[in-house]
């Protein structure tokens, strides 16, 4: 007798006699082989594979593969209701399809690599439509490595493709906001193309008008009022403008007093305007402000009466208003709120599209800077001469306002050899130093995490990094500082009431017995970061605010000397001295950080440090 090699089937030899009971043991097994046969009919569906399991009408093909309704699931520990599941561990609970490997859906589509779909629609690795705060799935669609928490939009990896304007429903609310190139369009509106046909149509009336001012734009107080509650006010005084246009004769507006409003909760960074526009056959005005980054298409614009060529509705921009906070010593929010005006005297609103709305800008690129920075950037930098180009650049300017934006890269500033300021009497005081903005009608200077070298080797000189004291924001800059030993003084940032420096990161390394890291009366000094390296540095601080500075050193803390209104609060690693018959110094909410001479303050508080 011999067996079959897989079923262990019985064979006899040729000369055996027939016996019932082989072939009664013959086709026991073949019928227990069947019955074991992974693929199968069941409950009017298919089956296929170890323990894989279905319900009626469902189809289920993998080792555990489940189906609990009438749809299909195929791959290992694929499970599948109404709905459809391939890949190995995924899963649709509903009436939905996932494709890919711990994928996810439920009455939506997910396809990828772990991608999830309640509603809608994930393509991609990790793509996912998110949910609401309560826990609904959001009907959206995603499509790359990337979750899409907006309900009725389509978003690519981060970017969003179209929009939803309200409540969407069949014939509505749902819109494309950037297709192709739309950000190289003239238009203010850069990214509706919708918003920039009606900017066109409302505006494309007439060439230009000019405006001019008889005097510069002010303000009763440049601290702007605000309660306890982040409700804010301002007013502005607005000089007599004189307006020429074309298509009509000279027309003056008369000087008048401007009241704008706002809350803080609505945002922190507005730009304000003066409105004037045709009602009754009369020009009235009116304030307005927009959140300039909530609302985005705030602009100067004019509108002309075509039944008379006057103007029917005019908007000219006036100031920029910036407001914060800092914790009192009740933990409560003290809020405060300064105001720049523009300096041009006059403008030229053309089609619409304000020229010089605001101040213009000076974009310099580095030489390790991105291409595309390069191209877009109106001053290119060789990486050896960068002052003296940056210098330059800024002389041409022959005192018009004008920004400073500085593109990701790496600045060379080297204040040794030639002098670029000696042929400027306006200059004399500016000669040691890197950046000096000084007589040059510089407003804000962006820097975009650019890195400025400082560098000196000069003896005996009082050498600077940036003086801003007629600048209004320093943002966003990595200033390395290396000078020699002998140098008499090192002052690194110097501002005044309207200086705003913010997210700065101070690299020093000096052997000057007198380096002063900033010089500050007046204005703010937040969210930096100072890296003492081999000087013992301080900070001299009078009218100001210091708010979120941290110092990272190898040898002590930052002094500073706080003279009167001074306050400085979320800070860490300073030395905070207080002269003779100093007030109003209030110093709270600070770590790592002492305090000398704390009894001679008056009108004072600090806490959280030790005196």
């Amino acid at each position: 007798m011999k067996y079959t090699t897989h079923y262990n089937f019985k064979k006899p030899e040729k000369t055996d006699f027939y016996n019932i009971d082989d072939s009664n043991y013959n086709t026991d097994k073949t019928e227990e082989a069947l019955i074991a046969k992974a693929d199968k009919v069941t409950n009017n569906g298919f089956i296929a594979g170890n323990n894989a399991a279905n319900a009626a009408g469902g189809v289920a093909i993998g080792n555990y593969a489940k189906v609990s309704g009438a749809g299909g699931a195929i791959g290992s520990e694929a499970e599948a209701k109404k709905g459809f599941a391939g890949g190995y561990s995924a899963d649709s609970t509903g009436n939905g399809a996932s494709v890919g490997c711990d994928a996810h859906s439920y009455h939506g589509f997910a396809g990828g690599n772990c991608a999830q779909a309640g509603s809608g629609a994930a393509v991609g690795d990790n793509a996912k439509c998110g949910t609401l705060s309560n826990g609904a799935d959001i009907d959206c669609i995603q499509l790359g490595k990337g979750t899409n928490g907006k309900e009725f939009t389509l978003q690519t990896y981060n970017y969003q493709i179209t929009s939803c304007d309200g409540t969407p429903s069949a014939t509505s609310g749902k819109y494309l906001t950037d297709v192709g190139k739309l950000s190289d369009l003239k238009t203010n509106d850069k990214s509706n193309i919708v918003s920039a046909l009606n900017e066109l149509a409302d505006f494309n009336q007439s060439s230009a008008i000019a405006i001019k001012f008889s005097g510069q734009i002010t303000a009763p107080s440049y601290d702007v009022d605000i309660n306890s509650n982040g409700n804010w006010e301002q007013m502005f005084n607005i000089p007599a403008i004189e307006v020429t246009c074309a298509e009509f004769d000279k027309i003056t507006i008369p000087a008048q007093q401007i009241h704008v409003a706002e809350t803080y909760d609505l945002g922190s960074d507005w730009n304000c305007y003066i409105e004037y526009y045709k009602f009754n056959g009369n020009i009235q005005s009116s304030g307005v402000c927009y959140n300039i980054i909530k609302n985005p298409y705030d602009r100067e614009f004019f509108k002309i009466d075509t039944t008379d060529n006057s103007i029917s509705k005019l908007r000219i921009y006036i100031g920029n208003i910036k407001l914060g906070y800092i914790y009192n010593n009740n933990n409560e929010k003290d809020y405060y709120g300064t105001l720049t005006t523009p300096f041009e005297t006059a403008r030229l609103i053309t089609n619409g599209n304000s020229k010089t709305s605001k101040s213009s800008t000076i974009t310099f690129a580095a030489n390790n800077s991105s291409i595309a920075d390069k191209l877009s950037a109106d001053v290119l930098c060789d990486g050896t001469n960068d002052r003296r180009i940056i210098h330059e650049s800024l002389k041409n300017l022959n005192g018009a306002r004008a920004n400073i934006e500085f593109k990701y890269g790496t600045y060379n500033l080297n204040i040794d050899g030639i002098d670029y300021y000696s042929d400027d009497p306006d200059f004399s005081d500016a000669k040691n130093c890197a950046i000096h903005t000084a007589n040059m009608s510089i407003g804000n200077i962006m820097g975009n995490s650019a890195t400025f070298n400082i560098t000196s080797n000069l003896v005996g000189k009082n050498l600077c990094g940036i003086e801003g004291y007629d600048s209004d924001i320093i943002r966003d800059l990595k200033l390395n500082i290396n000078f020699s030993s002998g140098a008499s003084s090192v002052s690194i940032l110097q501002g005044g009431s309207s200086s705003y420096f913010e997210n700065i990161t101070i690299s020093c390394v000096s052997s000057s017995n007198d380096t002063e890291l900033l010089w500050l009366n007046g204005g703010k000094f937040v969210n930096s970061k100072i890296i003492i390296d081999a000087c013992e540095p301080s900070i001299y601080a009078e009218n100001c605010i210091l708010s979120g500075v941290r110092v990272q050193d190898n040898i002590g803390y930052a002094h500073v000397d706080a003279r009167n209104n001074t306050t400085i609060t979320g800070c860490r690693g300073l030395s905070i001295s207080i002269k003779q018959n100093v007030s109003g110094v209030i110093a709270a909410n600070n770590s790592d950080t002492v305090i000398y001479n704390a009894s001679t303050l008056t009108n004072g508080i600090y806490n959280n440090i030790t005196s």
